[in-house]
């Protein structure tokens, strides 16, 4: 008898918003953990961007420290502003050595969102093969711990993927942008938003339900993210991954393995 393929619903339930919606939290307000001043800081290149801001390399004026500073850029809906505040908070009290610090806060006078963050001058997982076990083992080893620590304060990341984990000068490898990142109930200990890079997200992500375990899906999508490296390529193919296929593979597919010369301990 032939194995049995997993039977998800691949519609996708979009939530209504509410009716009576709560007013905006306040954002945080403006803090350093080293008593830096915003003003003391010099942009030197930019780093990367995107729809909602930018992130700058930037120098410390005084200690000649670099940093990055990440600028999420103004005018906001409620449920984005929510989800800044968010991602304040979880930065602002994460203590791990393996999830990128952040040193402060500032709301500016255009209304932006400034994050200084610790700078990793490694770059990223993403285009970054790892053919070498032990320091996959290695790469494994920090960034579940942070998903421990994470998970244990009731945090789901909810977009880990080879661009979110990024590599320091020390070889350290640490969990960054926690933009989507939300805190889930002691009594339901679930998500009940759909949200992340879609070829990473695990298969109970698109049950119709409208509920899903955060936890889980963070371990399938690191699970993928290492197999990526590993491999060179994104496990299920790079066709699927630009595609509409996505959720048909991830969903209806078997799981994908590891290649034959892997030990043992790898699957």
């Amino acid at each position: 008898m032939g194995k049995q393929k997993r039977g998800v619903d691949l519609t996708v339930a979009v939530p209504l918003p509410p009716t009576n919606p709560a007013a905006p939290l306040p954002l945080p307000a403006p803090w350093s953990s080293e008593g830096i001043l915003f003003s003391d800081l010099e942009r030197v290149r930019l780093i990367g961007s995107g729809v909602s801001g930018k992130v700058w390399m930037v120098r410390h004026k005084i200690s000649n420290k670099l940093y990055a500073l990440k600028c999420i850029l103004g005018s906001w809906d409620e449920d984005t502003h929510r989800q800044h505040c968010s991602e304040i908070e979880i930065l602002r009290t994460a203590n791990s050595p393996f999830i990128v610090r952040c040193h402060g806060f500032n709301d500016n006078a255009a209304g932006d969102i400034e994050l200084l963050l610790e700078f990793m001058d490694g770059g990223s997982l993403e285009g970054h093969p790892i053919a070498v076990e032990p320091l996959l083992a290695e790469v494994a080893r920090q960034v579940l711990s942070a998903l421990a620590y994470l998970h244990s304060r009731k945090i789901v990341h909810r977009d880990i993927k080879p661009a979110n984990i990024l590599i320091d000068n020390h070889g350290l490898f640490k969990i960054a942008d926690f933009g989507l990142s939300c805190m889930v109930s002691p009594t339901t200990m679930g998500c009940k938003t759909l949200c992340g890079t879609i070829s990473y997200l695990g298969p109970e992500c698109f049950n119709n339900s409208g509920f899903y375990g955060g936890f889980a899906s963070d371990t399938w999508s690191f699970g993928i993210t290492l197999l990526e490296c590993y491999l060179g390529y994104y496990p299920f193919g790079e066709s699927v991954k630009k595609n509409g296929l996505m959720m048909l593979a991830i969903c209806k597919k078997e799981p994908p393995k590891p290649p034959e010369t892997s030990i043992f301990q790898f699957p």
